[in-house]
């Protein structure tokens, strides 16, 4: 999904900082380095197989290190998201029980 909103022409400025890569690239190690250096202010980040897993084999770090020791450690899946963890996110607020019915 990141990477179909990021590629739109309309701008999408509240978009998370994200990586998507693939384990099989010779250069992902430096790409998760890079992304959690890029921008100091960002402490904390959430990486996910990009399967869609519905919650399954979630990392949440601060560290380079252990982020790549964690990937490598999960050899089953070779596509991966890093992405910037917002820690308080704005939520949408629903009212009734249906998901359509916006407030």
């Amino acid at each position: 999904m990141y990477d179909i909103l990021s590629n739109d022409q309309r701008s999408f400025d509240f978009l998370p900082l994200t990586a998507t890569f693939n384990v099989t690239d010779s250069d992902w190690r430096s790409v998760v380095k890079h992304a959690m250096t890029y921008d100091s202010s960002i402490k904390t980040w959430i990486l996910k197989p990009a399967l869609g897993l519905q919650g399954k084999d979630i990392y949440i770090s601060q560290s380079v290190n252990d982020v790549i020791n964690y990937i490598g450690s999960k050899n089953e899946y070779t596509e991966w998201v890093l992405s910037q963890y917002i820690d308080n996110p704005w939520l949408l607020k629903l009212k009734g029980s249906s998901y359509r019915d916006w407030e």
